[in-house]
């Protein structure tokens, strides 16, 4: 992911800090931390990002789909190209063992490797 997009939006700073310490170096984007509405994120994310490529990482419950579903559909047609191949492969992935949070992928890698 750190080679295929510029930026990557999340929820908020537990995920930014879950992407951090898994070594993803992009800008990351909190979307519940910018205190702005929709349409002002959406256009701010526009104005930087429009022709080049982020992903949208919310989580893989029903808030975060609806959510990524708008915001791709929004930045889309303001020419910002939202690849989601990560963010489907990681919910392939996650769903199945009951990870529905970005910031759960952490906990995960440190069950694994300690």
């Amino acid at each position: 992911m750190n080679v295929s997009v510029e930026a990557v939006i999340v929820e908020g700073v537990h995920d930014e800090t879950t992407l951090r310490a898994l070594g993803f170096k992009r800008p990351i984007i909190k979307y519940a931390a910018l205190k702005v509405n929709e349409a002002e994120f959406v256009t701010k994310i526009a104005n930087r990002y429009a022709g080049r490529v982020i992903t949208v990482l919310t989580d893989f419950d029903t808030n975060g789909e609806a959510t990524c579903k708008r915001l791709t559909t929004k930045l889309q047609s303001l020419g910002v190209k939202v690849d989601l191949f990560c963010r489907k492969r990681l919910e392939n992935l996650l769903r199945p063992i009951g990870i529905t949070t970005v910031e759960s992928i952490y906990s995960l890698k440190k069950r694994c490797y300690t």
